[in-house]
């Protein structure tokens, strides 16, 4: 029973200047109930304070490409080449954009650095991985394997761990997009070479570019820092980032990260194919036979643009502005949704919609929910923020126009969290999330109307 005590407190402890748990917390907590009620008590492994990203599975659906490769390219449908004479960061960017908008499939090897500021030890992990334009991806390492099929819409992860007993869960009927997908279509590390991208994107356009050679390609170098994490405790999270991206193609070919100058964390891609025919075969996550599964259904069900009224009752907002060349790739609905937000303390509102639009790696998620009132004095947060350690500022934006004119939106550009914009009016809340710049996403958000 809940008494007027319990929601006061309740209340005043979600006003709270607190940071967040890391965004795969809530999956590790139902992998831990779910153990629970199976009469099973599984042992964790130690892990740091702070893991930065042993487990690769890229941002097909946030455009992630930056990393560390050798032996990049690999196919006869590469893009590129990009002509550029004494480049600027600007140019750089063109570049970026460009390529992330064109791939349709990336696919290799990776070995990934990292150093452990209390033992200063080195742990080198390698693995495998391939990434689809729709938002697929499948990633393997030696401890663990991932993978997200956009057409089923269903994830699947298998953990076999030293320190484990072998575990795996599937996931189905997902949503489009985030917030409703978090943790099930992208992974911890896919969010953090996100950020890399990112970085490159919010740095000046006058910053310093440096011509180099990597492996007989011509690449720029820049040299930026990066916003630390203020809870991880010392020597734990980067401060400096240093991205190498090859010239003739656009790609990304390097991504570094140091504390005050040594060695955090690195990645060194190898026999990588872009463009190459993949076949969707591997997306499949091979469960040994006797492995515990679970298995979850997050209520999403895809259906027309035309079809979204008559499942949530009311007419979804639909952009009647995008940047160039994207398209609707995905509308799904659930009648029920899911809590969102920091410590997922939002209600689990009903009447949700989560469309995705895509251009090559690059996508575009909005999602909108029934504002029901949140129980015990509380409030709407932010849907999307950005993760474990981090008290978010955002920008206040009023917008002038469209089904939102009127509405004090909340817009975040940081490197650790999806570009995003949310807006809280009487009936709706409202995310726009992805691959799109301040202006950008203020001109998509004042584009929405009701449609279709």
């Amino acid at each position: 029973m809940t008494t007027v005590r319990d929601e006061r407190l309740g209340a005043a402890l979600r006003q709270l200047d607190t940071p967040e748990h890391r965004p795969s917390f809530h999956l590790e907590l139902e992998r831990l109930l779910a153990a629970e009620a199976a009469g099973r008590r599984p042992v964790r492994r130690p892990r740091p304070r702070l893991r930065w990203g042993l487990r690769v599975a890229f941002a097909a659906a946030l455009g992630a490409l930056a990393f560390v490769a050798l032996d990049i390219v690999r196919s006869g449908d590469t893009p590129g080449p990009v002509e550029v004479q004494e480049a600027t960061a600007a140019d750089v960017k063109v570049a970026v954009s460009a390529a992330v908008a064109r791939a349709e499939s990336l696919s290799g090897t990776y070995v990934s650095r990292e150093r452990t500021p209390e033992s200063d030890q080195v742990d080198s992990t390698r693995g495998t991985f391939v990434i689809l334009a729709d938002g697929s991806y499948h990633t393997k390492d030696g401890v663990r394997e991932d993978a997200y099929d956009a057409r089923r819409r269903v994830s699947v992860f298998y953990d076999h761990g030293p320190g484990y007993d072998p575990y795996a869960h599937r996931a189905r009927r997902l949503a489009a997009g985030p917030p409703d997908s978090l943790g099930y279509t992208d992974s911890e590390f896919q969010r953090e070479l996100g950020s890399v991208v990112r970085a490159l994107m919010a740095v000046d356009d006058d910053l310093p570019v440096e011509e180099i050679e990597v492996r007989g390609r011509r690449a720029w170098r820049i040299s930026t820092p990066v916003r630390q994490d203020r809870l991880a405790g010392e020597g734990w999270s980067p401060d400096h980032l240093v991205i190498v991206v090859d010239q003739e193609t656009g790609i990304p070919l390097r991504a570094r990260w140091t504390v005050d100058g040594r060695l955090r964390h690195d990645l060194q891609m190898t026999n990588v194919d872009v463009n190459a025919d993949v076949s969707r075969s591997e997306l499949r996550v091979r469960i040994p036979a006797g492995t515990e599964l679970t298995r979850s259904n997050q209520g999403f069900q895809r259906v027309p643009l035309d079809g979204v009224e008559s499942v949530v009752g009311y007419a979804p907002l639909v952009p009647s502005w995008l940047p160039e060349g994207f398209e609707l790739a995905d509308v799904t609905v659930a009648e029920q949704g899911n809590p969102t937000g920091a410590e997922a303390m939002n209600p689990a509102a009903p009447g949700v919609v989560s469309m995705a639009y895509r251009r090559g790696f690059d996508a575009i998620f909005i999602s909108t929910r029934v504002a029901v009132k949140p129980t015990g004095g509380a409030i709407w947060s932010d849907p999307l923020a950005t993760g474990e350690g981090f008290v978010d500022n955002p920008e206040g934006v009023e917008l002038e126009r469209g089904a939102l004119s009127g509405v004090e939106a909340n817009l975040l550009i940081v490197p650790l969290a999806l570009p995003h914009l949310w807006a809280l009016t009487e009936e709706l809340v409202v995310t726009v999330a992805g691959d799109l710049s301040r202006d950008e996403l203020i001109r998509v958000a004042e584009s929405l109307e009701p449609g279709p």
